[in-house]
């Protein structure tokens, strides 16, 4: 279902009027009503749309995520995936900041659980594999973290590159491991 044009207007304007605030305020120090004040809406018209101000980000984190999982990852070489999820960073590096900085950045780590899950749905059989998503979200979150506290100094293509390298020996390990595990099941 679309939603309304004048919704996503607002939501638009609040998530703008929010961004601007935190480049110079701290999460904590904005309130909703400035918030309001600053998008120019009421706040009946934020609390039609949003329970609290951490809404408002996580959406659009949402939307960001979204156009990541757009792509068939679970058909994708990891490679492929963390090119993908660089370029993403990269587009979106200031907003992610600003959910850094606003101390919601674990809401990354809980999002990207979903992100691994796809990239490793041919793992499922894995007695161990919910063990190994939370080890690679928890990596994939604390490299985009380290990168972001860095002050994004390197391209999406070396940022690609780094999760490769990290990721190999690792990946390997499992396919090796499944291997294993589905040979001795056909014996």
């Amino acid at each position: 279902m679309k939603e309304d044009a004048r919704i996503t207007q607002s939501k638009a304007l609040l998530l703008d009027a929010f961004l601007l605030l935190l480049e110079y305020k701290s999460f904590d120090e904005i309130s909703i009503s400035e918030l309001c004040r600053k998008a120019g809406i009421s706040r009946q018209t934020f609390y039609s749309n949003y329970k609290n101000k951490e809404d408002v980000l996580l959406e659009h984190l949402d939307d960001i995520l979204n156009e990541f999982y757009s792509h068939n990852l679970s058909k994708l070489e990891y490679d492929e995936v963390f090119h993908i999820l660089s370029v993403i960073f990269t587009k979106y590096h200031h907003f992610l900041q600003s959910l850094f900085r606003a101390n919601l950045d674990f809401q990354i780590m809980f999002r990207f659980e979903r992100l691994v899950q796809q990239m490793n749905s041919e793992f499922q059989d894995h007695s161990h594999i919910e063990y190994f998503n939370c080890f690679f979200a928890g990596g994939i979150h604390l490299v985009l973290r380290k990168w972001l506290l860095l002050g994004t100094p390197i391209t999406a293509t070396q940022l690609t590159s780094v999760f490769k390298q990290i990721s190999a020996p690792v990946v390997s390990n499992l396919r090796q491991t499944e291997k294993q595990i589905r040979s001795q099941s056909t014996e």
